[in-house]
């Protein structure tokens, strides 16, 4: 048996409630919980009350369950991924965190052991890295609101692929995660693993902060994805039929 110890880390952050921590932009999950996906992720990005978390070789198996009761999260142990690299369910846990998120906390505990989590139909699933790495969520991004009066969704999308973790994009030659213009709803179709989308949503947040460069010149690029690729082909001689403005507004239901 292995012994899981992490270093406390203190800060200084003010502790936020839920409503001050829920995401600011739509996102529309192709999913058969929607709005329980975007529940847990809501969950997962609060931060911990003044207590933190506080565990002393404590099992597995009970941590989860008492971040599931504490938390409100259907939390399940992937016993198969699990057992084929090696963790039991009274695998001790030693995690002292005080004033980080949630996600933060469990990511922390669980990365020691080569483990991590993704959600899925709004349960949270602790699991093997390589099975989580191939678990994909779709999800639809309004992004229109980001452009001024000459959109370049090709020119966001290759943002997104080249930072947010690249190695798992079909697009660089890595993992299956892929990533498409809708320019006539105005926004991005992303299938990606949860925490990828996590990280694009945090992209695309800080996006709106930045003020909006009325100067700025978009790439013109046709939509030509190729064998596998992400859809960042690039062909001079096709341009990109970009929307109106009364084109590209969102419609129909599963916004959070």
């Amino acid at each position: 048996m292995r012994t899981l110890s992490v270093i406390a880390i203190l800060t200084c952050a003010p502790l936020t409630s839920a409503a001050e921590t829920a995401p600011t932009q739509q996102r529309y999950w192709v999913d058969a919980d929607p709005e329980a996906t975007e529940r847990v992720l809501r969950v997962l990005d609060q931060r911990l009350d003044s207590s933190g978390l506080d565990f002393d070789e404590m099992p597995l198996e009970k941590v989860v369950a008492l971040l599931g009761e504490e938390h409100q999260l259907a939390i399940i142990l992937d016993r198969q991924r699990l057992d084929d690299v090696g963790i039991a369910n009274d695998e001790p846990i030693t995690l002292r965190l005080v004033g980080v998120k949630l996600s933060v906390a469990l990511d922390e505990m669980l990365r020691p052991l080569e483990l991590t989590s993704f959600v899925r139909g709004g349960t949270l699933v602790i699991t093997s890295l390589d099975e989580a790495y191939d678990e994909m969520s779709v999800a639809v991004y309004p992004v229109r609101d980001l452009f001024g009066d000459e959109p370049d969704y090709h020119g966001l999308l290759d943002s997104l692929v080249a930072t947010v973790d690249p190695d798992t994009w079909a697009e660089n030659g890595g993992g299956v995660a892929e990533v498409r213009p809708a320019p006539h709803r105005g926004a991005l179709v992303i299938s990606a693993t949860t925490r990828v989308h996590e990280k694009i949503h945090g992209v695309l947040t800080a996006l709106r902060a930045c003020p909006l460069d009325p100067n700025a010149v978009p790439v013109r690029r046709s939509y030509n994805p190729g064998p596998g690729g992400g859809g960042c082909g690039a062909d001079e001689h096709e341009p990109l039929d970009e929307p109106t403005p009364a084109d590209v507004e969102p419609t129909g239901g599963g916004a959070f």
